[in-house]
């Protein structure tokens, strides 16, 4: 089908009747996509991508974005193939609360920034209202939520183990992945009259059979069992085993079906989908988006300013890290754009009306993976006896930084542009093994002051845990990027991101690494309280107490103490976490240290703290709305008051009122200003007894 074009230059996808009949000339939908974020049409975000992915296909398809009632879902009709849902760009218990279990108060991806307006477990909730609205239309659901939860998986914010999201929410089928091709391919076969329930041999796809039933196997890969969501519920040491079997099979070249029981029903998973060529990635960021919010959200979203000038090079990352959830959703293989699309892109933001000259990032998962390859990877799938870039990066890894440079300094020459930043991290292993050419350029050109850089942790057992490189390597890099800083005349720092609480540290492991950053004169600008999210090693390891890879024990911190001492330890030397870090030191017997920390260590005198004085830059702006949503949650201490208080005093002085330390505590937020609709789709976290979404067959 060909290409739809729009009545009206430069709009979005149509988001009620009105727009659909003057903006595009449409009378129905051919597709309806549901999404939990505000629709901002921008490359950036997955339901943009989607959505002009299928119209410039000949679907005509309208986006619902964070429907309040039954009515907004049903406002531009009954579409004629399917609905997609999707929870958003991140998962939605992961946006409403902290790693504490804290809800936060900004929703970053809404107008406004406006917290409450999606539901917790926003797939399974769409899906359902969708299924009792539009009985018979076909759902298919995707996004994050929908990727990471696709077999049985541990929830943090119930501490429970929860089934497939497929059966929860009981839809046809659902896309992991970035999805587009999987979606296309839905929507062509539906037009021609398929059945929705024939469509089980599509690869980047899962779907639910009886137990007994024979898995469909177009591919000849053959089928793996994981444990049953009976097993892993009643055993840990299943569900560890069940990480490492599926982790294996992530692989678009050799990846078999993996399938797992759940009760009378099985979750077929089947192989990813193959990674996309370039001239395919390079059509779908050549799409025509207005790089805006909808004209609907006057208070604007949030989330489009730090992404508003920046460039995807490429998907997918080699680093594999075990914290990471990026191997599941865009896999191993690097997916490139090639260096014309990029550069057109560019010249495309600086021709927007309001550009300032700066192209805010130009990268991906890793900045400096842009046009790196792999031929064997590619043809044969990524290697099972080593890793691709420890202990050290493989020599089948070919460079991508000569085309890279390229890219970077014909973007510099466009006019207009003044600027062109690399926000997005650089994977120093792979910066040192490229040569000085990359980091000098980077240096001169494409650094704002401050370089973001992810050591992770400087403790090197630790480091091997998350499958990341030694501290070593990172001092190497930071002396050669100072050095680079001195031959182009810039003052110029590395700021550190570090994780805290990660599994195998224990308390006297991160005095270590309050010491080590004592040592080396560093302050981390940012520290992530490691998150146990679904489908990762390193949640694996959290929920089990083992390595999954050796099965071997590992110390993990689960308690909220113990976990906001080891952050606290990171940033010892600020006042607010003179409590916690004398109480970390006095339980390890370091207090021999305490003088040192708590002085804030040997640096010179903080270059983060002279550059704010100064008003200088100091870190990217989502960072810093981040780090403020977070400052005010961390004035609770992770405790929650006792039944019958109506206000309670928490050891750090502060007042708890009763109402939302008990939210916090089951997993629910509060809905009520938006008036108590009957209709309202947004409900209260359910038990895990028998509900409409969780009963019955899928």
């Amino acid at each position: 089908m060909p290409a739809m074009q729009s009545l009206v230059k430069d709009v979005p996808l149509p988001m009620s009747r009105a727009e659909m009949r003057e903006w595009w000339g449409w009378d129905e939908l051919d597709v309806l996509l549901v999404n939990g974020d505000a629709y901002v049409d921008h490359p950036s975000f997955g339901i943009a991508l989607i959505g002009r992915t299928l119209v410039d296909a000949g679907f005509r398809t309208g986006i619902v974005a964070q429907p309040q009632s039954d009515e907004d879902f049903l406002v531009m009709g009954r579409p004629n193939l399917f609905v997609g849902v999707s929870a958003g760009n991140i998962d939605s218990m992961l946006n409403h609360f902290t790693a504490a279990r804290k809800p936060r108060r900004q929703d970053h991806y809404s107008p406004g920034g406006k917290a409450g307006l999606r539901p917790d477990r926003a797939t399974m909730v769409y899906t359902n209202t969708v299924r009792r609205l539009l009985k018979g239309v076909p759902v298919v659901i995707g996004g994050v939520e929908a990727s990471l939860r696709r077999l049985a998986h541990w929830d943090h914010w119930s501490s429970t183990f929860r089934r497939s999201i497929l059966l929860d929410s009981k839809a046809d089928l659902l896309a992991y992945g970035m999805a587009e091709p999987q979606v296309l391919e839905i929507a062509h076969r539906l037009k021609a009259g398929e059945h929705i329930r024939a469509l089980r041999d599509i690869r980047g796809t899962c779907y639910a059979q009886n137990v007994g039933e024979t898995a469909q196997d177009p591919w000849n890969r053959g089928t793996v069992a994981t444990p049953s969501f009976e097993d892993i519920a009643a055993d840990t040491r299943r569900f560890a085993e069940g990480e490492r079997v599926h982790f294996l099979e992530q692989d678009p070249q050799r990846g078999r079906i993996v399938m797992q029981a759940t009760g009378a029903r099985v979750v077929v998973q089947n192989p990813p989908m193959r990674s996309l060529e370039e001239a395919e990635l390079d059509r779908i960021y050549d799409l025509p988006f207005t790089r805006r919010e909808h004209p609907a959200y006057a208070a604007g979203v949030p989330a489009l300013e730090t992404v508003r000038t920046t460039i995807v090079t490429h998907r997918g990352c080699v680093a594999n890290c075990n914290f990471c959830s990026i191997v599941y959703h865009q896999g191993k293989d690097i997916q490139n754009r090639s260096v014309e699309s990029v550069v057109k892109e560019a010249a495309t933001i600086a021709a927007l009306p309001g550009f300032h000259g700066t192209i805010s990032d130009v990268g991906g998962p890793s900045a400096n993976m842009f046009r790196m390859k792999c031929g064997k990877m590619r043809k044969f799938g990524s290697c099972v006896h080593r890793d691709c870039l420890l202990p050290e990066p493989c020599p089948s890894l070919e460079s991508g930084a000569g085309e890279n440079i390229t890219a970077l300094r014909r973007i510099r020459a466009i006019p207009g542009v003044k600027h062109v930043f690399i926000q997005s991290g650089i994977r120093y292993d792979l910066a040192l093994r490229d040569g000085d050419a990359y980091i000098d350029e980077v240096a001169k050109h494409h650094v704002s002051g401050i370089m973001k850089v992810a050591p992770e942790s400087t403790d090197d057992a630790v480091l091997a845990l998350m499958n990341k490189p030694k501290f070593d390597v990172f001092r190497r890099f930071k002396r050669r990027f100072q050095l680079a800083s001195q031959k182009a005349g810039r003052k110029q720092f590395i700021t550190e991101y570090l994780i805290a609480g990660h599994p195998g540290t224990s308390l006297e492991a991160m005095v270590g690494t309050a010491a080590a950053l004592a040592e080396e004169g560093m302050q981390p600008d940012q520290v992530q309280e490691f998150v146990p999210i679904p489908m990762t090693i390193s949640t694996a390891m959290y929920v089990t107490g083992l390595d999954p890879f050796s099965m071997q024990p590992l110390a993990v911190a689960r308690g909220d103490r113990e976990r906001r001492m080891q952050k606290a330890l990171i940033h010892a030397g600020k006042p607010e976490n003179r409590k916690l870090v004398v109480e970390a030191l006095t339980k390890v017997g370091r207090l021999d240290l305490a003088d040192r920390l708590l002085a804030g260590g040997l640096a010179p005198s903080g270059h983060l703290e002279a550059r704010q004085r100064k008003g200088g830059y100091v870190g990217p702006a989502l960072d810093e709305v981040i780090d403020e949503d977070e400052a005010r949650m961390d004035e609770h201490d992770g405790h929650f008051p006792e039944p019958g208080a109506q206000n309670v005093k928490l050891a750090c002085g502060t007042q708890v009122p009763r109402k939302l330390a008990e939210a916090a505590q089951r997993g629910g937020f509060d809905v009520s200003w938006k008036g108590r609709k009957k209709t309202a789709t947004v409900k209260q976290l359910r038990g895990r007894g028998p509900s409409p979404g969780r009963g019955g067959r899928p």
